[in-house]
This record gives C-alpha cells, structure tokens and sequence, in this order.
C-alpha cells in the first residue's frame, strides 16, 4: 500500500466514524493535501533504498524508497482524497440508508447488498 491509498483509505475511516456524531467532525481533502507534503518528504528521508530482486522478474530490481517526494505525487493524492473525502460532505449518502433499514425497519442487509448500493450510489 503506497501513500496515497493509506491517506484516502485513513480518510475514509475517519469521515465515517466521526459521522455517527450528534456534531459530525468532517475531515476535507484540504487536511489530506496539508499532511501528505510532510509525510511524503519523511518517508522519502527514512525508507530504505537498498536494492531488491524479486525472484522470477529477471534482472529486475526495486526499492522500497522510490526517490524524492515529488510535485507528482502531491497531486496525485489531493485527487485520491478528493474521491475519498466524498467532496468534502464526510460519509457516502448511501450508508444512511443501510443504517436506517436496521435501526428504524429492523430488517438485516448482508454486506455485499449494502456495499453494492453504497458503490453505485456513491
């Protein structure tokens, strides 16, 4: 898992978990785009850049520090968070609708039901 995911998948987490608040603490993709810059730079600092081969891809080699955090990634997470932050409205509507059904009418959804409608709705 590189930066941007953890950051969208962190993200994420927090807008739903603080969602079920009676004041809702929204976490927008501006807070993403701030902390990624100092986070980028340190795991460009303290990674290790020692060279691996993968066993099966020939001459190949790879790193876990890929170089310098660049203008490129920044830009590539303030997208991720984008999507992730749901445009800055916290949780996806649709999750309000999977915890009405088994709060208010008492009926289970399965996962898979309410991840389909939460993706498509989304």
């Amino acid at each position: 898992m590189d930066l941007p995911d953890a950051l969208v998948l962190l993200l994420s987490f927090f807008n739903q978990f603080f969602s079920y608040r009676k004041e809702p603490l929204i976490i927008t993709q501006i807070t993403v785009q701030v902390a990624s810059l100092p986070i980028g730079t340190l795991m460009a600092a303290v990674l290790p850049s020692t060279k691996f081969r993968k066993p099966g891809f020939g001459a190949r080699e790879f790193s876990l520090n890929p170089g310098p955090f660049n203008m490129k990634e920044h830009v590539l997470i303030s997208i991720f968070a984008n999507a992730g932050s749901a445009f800055g409205n916290g949780s996806a509507y649709a999750v309000g609708i999977a915890n009405i059904i088994k709060a208010f009418y008492g009926r289970n959804i399965s996962f898979f039901a309410s991840w389909l409608l939460i993706i498509t709705t989304q």
